[in-house]
């Protein structure tokens, strides 16, 4: 069974240099709140969420993960496990589902983007499985590529749709810079 992420695991060092990091930030960040800071709750709340996100992104926990109560319950409330997974989903009914990524679902409860996992693990990738660039580099900044692009070919009026619509606006004028063409597979 493939990960749905491959940095998922190749990151785990530079992982460590940010995110322990952060999490005793997090942690003195709560003497805001109360007299002595957090430190070692925080960092005992991220142990717990990580121990499930190994359910986040591989097919193999899938059914587990559906069938025990339990898990299903912390999953979807920490927004990780199948929950976290169909976000990676390459249906397009999946798209733009389960953003709460690093967080609780609270969001997409208020937002409608909230779905539960299908009892059956959709395939993952991006939607549609579309051909794309295997150079790192263009992928990483194809986004905003994508935008100056659109920026400098349409008129100036819709510079605000093009930064502010829904994912699914494309103006007249748009290049993609991450999905290679198909009569261009060896470029």
């Amino acid at each position: 069974m493939m990960p749905t992420t491959q940095p998922v695991f190749v990151a785990a060092p530079l992982f460590l240099l940010v995110a322990v990091p952060l999490q005793l930030l997090v942690g003195l960040s709560t003497q805001l709140f109360n007299p002595e800071p957090m430190i070692v709750e925080a960092l005992i709340l991220r142990l717990f969420n990580h121990s499930l996100g190994i359910y986040s992104h591989c097919e193999a926990y899938y059914a587990q993960m559906q069938h025990n109560r339990w898990l299903r319950r912390l999953s979807a409330f920490f927004g990780i496990g199948n929950y976290h997974y169909i976000h990676h989903s390459a249906k397009r009914e999946h798209s733009l589902i389960n953003l709460g990524n690093f967080g609780w679902m609270l969001w997409d409860r208020v937002f409608g983007t909230f779905v539960e996992p299908p009892d059956v693990p959709p395939p993952t990738g991006l939607t549609n499985n579309p051909p794309l660039y295997p150079n790192p580099l263009r992928l990483a900044l194809a986004g905003v590529l994508q935008i100056g692009y659109e920026l400098a070919h349409n008129p100036l009026k819709l510079w605000p749709r093009i930064l502010f619509a829904d994912s699914w606006y494309t103006p007249p004028v748009s290049q993609d810079f991450a999905i290679r063409p198909i009569n261009n597979q060896k470029k």
